[in-house]
């Protein structure tokens, strides 16, 4: 009795593959990370491997929001070979992806949202429905994007 398909076990393979990873980059960003005050503040949002194009795509994100993007993405750059290192020793291959860092977006939707809605429950009690309808569609645009 097979309890998944071929399609699934694969797909569990690499899903644990990528969790490994996710693991040694973490522990080894978090290393780097020490050394240069820069980055402190970062962490990994997701990890992602790309099967056939032999990419790492691992999304960043900062606790200081303000934190200046084009910086941090220089210096995760240049240190892509200390990293590229770490996964060679985590996968048991002969070849190591390219590994791409991407800033993640969510957290200032989030932000964002959240303080529209903030806006919402000041305005209630301020001037009414008609400021309640402004934020309301704004924070339908910001979700849209």
């Amino acid at each position: 009795m097979k309890l998944f398909s071929s399609n699934k076990k694969a797909e569990i393979k690499k899903l644990r593959r990528e969790a490994t990873l996710e693991r040694s980059v973490a522990t080894a960003l978090g290393d780097l990370l020490l050394q240069i005050p820069a980055l402190n503040g970062l962490f990994i949002v997701d990890l992602k491997m790309s099967k056939k194009s032999g990419l790492c795509i691992i999304s960043v994100a900062s606790i200081d929001l303000d934190a200046q993007e084009e910086k941090v993405l220089s210096i995760l750059s240049k240190i892509k070979g200390q990293v590229r290192t770490v996964i060679s020793k985590t996968l048991q291959g002969s070849w190591t992806p390219d590994v791409v860092f991407r800033f993640d977006s969510k957290r200032k939707q989030v932000n964002k949202v959240n303080q529209i809605l903030a806006d919402v429950i000041d305005s209630e009690s301020d001037s009414g429905q008609k400021n309640i309808d402004s934020l309301i569609d704004e924070l339908k645009k910001t979700v849209e994007k």
